[in-house]
């Protein structure tokens, strides 16, 4: 799991987060800033462990200031950190053996 903010973040990443280590800024202008942020937070979710849409978004808001946990799921999901099954009921970090459940 991706440990808080600490200064052997990368500053372009720092920049996004408090001390405590939590997202402050949702969306950022730069698709650049965006990816490096999708990463960061991907990095809290285990691999190989599905998770409930509920659970997606505590975590999220566990390591965020954003209350909007949905935009930053959708955007997990839309540039492919994670996958999801089709009703959105459970998801999990691509890469995790869930393909099969994804089409159901």
């Amino acid at each position: 799991m991706a440990e808080t903010y600490d200064e052997t973040q990368p500053q372009e990443l720092r920049r996004f987060l408090d001390r405590s280590g939590r997202l402050t800024m949702w969306p950022p202008a730069k698709q650049r800033d965006k990816l490096l942020i999708l990463e960061y937070l991907a990095g809290f979710f285990e691999q190989g462990r599905m998770y409930s849409e509920k659970e997606v978004n505590e975590l999220l808001l566990l390591h965020s200031t954003i209350k909007d946990s949905a935009a930053l799921r959708r955007a997990l999901y839309e540039y492919r950190f994670m996958n999801r099954a089709r009703d959105g009921s459970r998801y999990w970090l691509i890469g995790s053996e869930f393909s099969d459940f994804a089409a159901q």
